[in-house]
């Protein structure tokens, strides 16, 4: 889309209003690294671009507003200072892949695969710590950060707006997706936690 990005990043921004940072794409004043994150992957891309703009929006316009940007590099130190496991062990499962005993969705690993490419290395932890993916050249990285249930194929779904508002409750994934597209509205889906977890 931009030219100055992976198109990856384009399709990786939050719809939460309680995140509005994380609806653009942030160029680190210091380094020029590209990151976006929908609040569940976070794709960094060292390019070799130089810091022009902190925020810009997915097209790849500068965007002149009054947010901070989380701190994604401590985010990714503490994971790394976390992590213990390399794996290749991966079972993908239709709509879930299961990395070393945690669950992702399919559509965000293949998302990471793509944005990372082949040799990548892989660390993890547990379903509590994002699993640390960064690229044979060391100029990509990413998290995603696995779902909080023993077993997400029986698991309870919520469906929410971009307010974080809940629209419906469903038994699956699939289920919240289908009825958010029919909404036609944009929309979140989360796992509701079961508090033996």
């Amino acid at each position: 889309m931009s030219g100055l990005w992976n198109d990856l990043l384009s399709e990786t921004l939050c719809k939460s209003s309680r995140w509005p940072a994380l609806h653009y794409i942030h160029q680190n004043p210091t380094t020029g690294e590209w990151v976006a994150s929908d609040n569940r992957v976070l794709l960094c891309e060292l390019n070799g671009a130089i810091p022009m703009f902190e925020l810009w929006d997915a097209a790849g316009n500068p965007v002149n507003v009054d947010l901070t940007y989380n701190n994604y590099e401590g985010l990714i130190e503490r994971v790394l200072a976390t992590v213990t496991q390399t794996t290749a062990d991966i079972k993908r499962r239709k709509l879930f892949t299961f990395i070393g005993g945690c669950a992702v969705l399919t559509s965000d690993y293949d998302k990471v695969s793509q944005f990372i490419g082949v040799n990548s290395v892989i660390k993890f932890k547990d379903i509590h710590t994002p699993i640390y993916f960064i690229s044979s050249d060391k100029q990509r990285r990413a998290l995603i950060s696995p779902f909080e249930v023993n077993n997400v194929l029986k698991a309870r779904w919520q469906l929410l707006d971009s307010d974080e508002n809940e629209l419906a409750q469903t038994d699956s994934w699939q289920e919240a997706h289908d009825m958010g597209e029919m909404f036609g509205c944009e929309y979140i889906i989360k796992v509701i936690k079961d508090d033996k977890n």
